[in-house]
């Protein structure tokens, strides 16, 4: 393959500009596996190539940019030239969108689309104190009645149910990042594709085109 454009990393070795997603599921399973050699995403193409049943020498027979997630993929995602091979009778769309393909390299995720809207609730309003004074009056303008122990109790809970690493994506943005939460709310943005780091949401908002269309919570990992 000839080199692309951006600055090789580890992960990204020739550099190319369509495997992001590729390289989030890379550099992901390297965090979730420390210490343990793994695939990058060159590898990854060539290892989901060869379970799709597709030719590894020559030139791509599908393209590197991961298809987004969807209930209505198989029937709704159009056919083009760069995905023409996944609309063969043996093959069906939803086997390359991003959870499948990152679940056939070994890194397990799960929908997490409610993680930012936590988050705000949890985090936005600064001290853990305010945050539970607000979520106290948002139940109350809901007619939902609890203490402010149990709106504390909340925050606590969806504070430590937050801390993880996440694979993001953006239709609009055309682009898969993978992020970070902090025992302590921080928000990061770790794009493995070209090795940049966004700290704080509005940055990796302002990258990925304003807004995120999946979230995925990692929940595991293993070489497969």
């Amino acid at each position: 393959m000839t080199p692309g454009p951006l600055t090789p990393t580890a992960v990204n070795p020739l550099g190319n500009i369509t495997n992001c997603g590729y390289c989030t599921i890379s550099g992901l399973m390297g965090r979730a596996l420390p210490g343990v050699p793994v695939n990058n995403a060159d590898e990854m193409y060539i290892a989901t190539l060869q379970s799709l049943e597709l030719p590894t020498t020559g030139p791509d027979p599908i393209s590197r940019q991961l298809i987004f997630p969807s209930a209505t993929v198989d029937t709704t995602f159009a056919n083009t030239p760069s995905y023409e091979a996944l609309f063969e009778p043996t093959r069906v769309r939803s086997m390359y969108t991003f959870p499948q393909v990152a679940s056939g390299r070994g890194l397990q995720t799960a929908e997490a689309q409610e993680t930012l809207r936590n988050w705000r609730i949890a985090y936005g309003p600064g001290t853990q104190q305010q945050a539970a004074q607000n979520y106290l009056e948002m139940q109350e303008e809901l007619g939902r009645e609890i203490t402010l122990q149990q709106a504390n109790a909340t925050i606590n809970r969806l504070r430590s149910s937050l801390t993880g690493d996440y694979a993001v994506g953006s239709i609009g943005g055309g682009h898969y990042m993978a992020m970070e939460i902090t025992p302590t709310g921080q928000i990061i943005g770790l794009d493995f594709q070209d090795g940049r780091t966004y700290m704080g949401l509005p940055a990796i908002l302002n990258r990925m085109g304003g807004q995120l269309d999946m979230v995925r919570r990692v929940t595991g990992a293993a070489q497969p």
